[in-house]
Parts: structure tokens; sequence; C-alpha cells
């Protein structure tokens, strides 16, 4: 069975996003995982038995929580709290549980304000064993009906249609296929047509509703962004990239961008390489 790890640090932008797991994982017949990173502490700023306080008071507080969500969902609710950097111990169970999704508050308090604010945000989804969905602490939504999924001119681009494809199967949703132009070059809007017929072709062969339209902006982030305000999703769909200097991945500025300022939820993923479920964009998608 599938895992979901939710990241936890009881702000109510990370209960939010246990909220929308739940009702995930609840559609796809899932177990759900609450994770808790307590930060190390310094033994010259605390008594001894501090640490061991706080790390009983969180596995009680998300044994609390385990225990209500258990009655929402078909799966099993497990719980379990780490200490170290956030971002590394959030992986780190991830890789453990062999997660099927992580799912992130995109604001929060303490460890987490730090985590989604500065650099262990970018860390987490570009080091993350499977895609990543962040979840604003405004968003509020009675079910996943909209997924939106940009498409520009880069290869890898394509590639976020398979796991896509799949979330939107559990979930009964419609994905709205935005191509992107940022240039008036005809043979490059002439690949994204292409790109953009191959996925919509693929979803139709899925059976999943879809729609197909096309915007000029100067970035896909800012096409993404302008269109989620009409199409308002619950799922904006983007990739990471390869950093062309090394083996690792990037998180890139429009995603980035994306993550930091959209208001709907992201779902963040790595190039086919990276996870372990099979992709075909070689020519037919």
């Amino acid at each position: 069975m599938k895992n979901i790890l939710v990241a936890i640090d009881f702000s109510d932008c990370s209960l939010n996003a246990l909220h929308y797991a739940a009702m995930i994982a609840d559609k796809i017949g899932a177990n759900l995982s609450l994770l808790h990173v307590c930060k190390p502490f310094s033994k010259s700023l605390y008594y001894p038995d501090t640490k061991n306080q706080e790390k009983k008071e969180s596995e009680n507080k998300l044994k609390d929580l385990a225990e209500k969500y258990q009655k929402s969902i078909k799966g099993t609710v497990t719980t379990a709290v780490r200490e170290g950097k956030v971002y590394k111990e959030i992986v780190n169970q991830a890789k453990y549980n062999d997660s099927y999704l992580i799912v992130v508050g995109a604001h929060g308090i303490s460890g987490f304000e730090e985590f989604f604010l500065g650099s262990n945000a970018y860390k987490v989804v570009t080091t993350a064993p499977c895609p990543t969905l962040t979840i604003t602490d405004d968003f509020k939504a009675d079910k996943f009906e909209r997924i939106m999924l940009p498409i520009d001119s880069s290869i890898e681009s394509r590639q976020k249609t398979m796991f896509t494809a799949e979330i939107a199967e559990v979930l009964g949703a419609k994905i709205n296929v935005i191509g992107v132009f940022n240039t008036k070059d005809s043979t490059v809007q002439n690949r994204i047509k292409q790109y953009c017929n191959q996925v919509v072709n693929y979803l139709g062969k899925k059976n999943i509703n879809n729609t197909l339209e096309f915007s000029e902006e100067n970035n896909i982030s800012d096409a993404a962004l302008k269109y989620a305000e009409k199409v308002k999703p619950q799922i904006i769909a983007i990739m990471s990239e390869a950093d062309p200097l090394s083996l690792n991945m990037i998180l890139g500025s429009n995603a980035q961008k994306m993550v930091h300022q959209s208001k709907y939820p992201v779902l963040c993923m790595h190039p086919k390489k990276e996870y372990n479920y099979p992709v075909d964009f070689s020519g037919t998608v």
C-alpha cells in the first residue's frame, strides 16, 4: 500500500496540510505517516530532561492526531519523531517509508517558518525521493477537482504528466493543460504545441477529463500564476530541473516562484530517473 508522509510542526499551517493529505490518502487508499522533527538541543542551554520532555509531548500530540485521522481514512496512520535538521529528517523518513508523496505546509512557525521561507524549502523539494505537495495555510477546498499542468519547451516539462494523471485518476480531477509561449519563435511554439498535444492525447487515452489553452508570457511561472487565477486549481503540477554542473536537482527560479507565491497547492516532481515509476515521453506520450 502507498504511503503519504506529512510533516507536522503543530502550526495551523501544517495541520491544514494534514487535513488535505488525509483527503488524498483516503481517495488513494494510502497509509498516512505523521512526522515531527525536533531541533537538536544545546546542552549548555537546556536542562538534561528538557529534550526528552519535548519528544514525549510531540509523540503524544502526534498520537492524538493519528487517532483523529484514523477515523477518516482506510489506510493506517502512523507517527514518528526525529531529531535533526528539518529537511534532512523529512527526506530520511520519506526514504525509510518508501513514501509515494510528501505533503508539507507552505508556511509555519518555529523550524518550518525557516524551512519554507529560506534555503530548507529548496533542499527538501530538490532532495525528496518522491513528489512533494506544498499547501498554503489559507488554502481551503471541499475536494480536489482541478489540476493545472503547465507545459513549456523543455523536454522534462512533459514528464510530470504520468504522476499528475495518476493523481487525477484517483481524485476524479480534471486536468487543465496550459502551453506557455515565452518566445515568438515559431519553431519553439510549434514544439510546445506538439508537446501539449501529446499530453492531451495521453490524458484522453486514460479517460481523464482535460482542457488545453495557450498563454504568452515571459516565463512559465508568470503564466501559471496568472492562469491559476482563472481556473482556480486545487493542485498545480511543476518540475524541478537537472543541474547541468552536477548530478543534483535544482528547483529553478520558476519553480521557486511557484512554491513561494502560489496560493494553490504545488506538486513538484523530479525528472523521471529520480522516481520509481515508468515514464516514456521519447516520442509518444
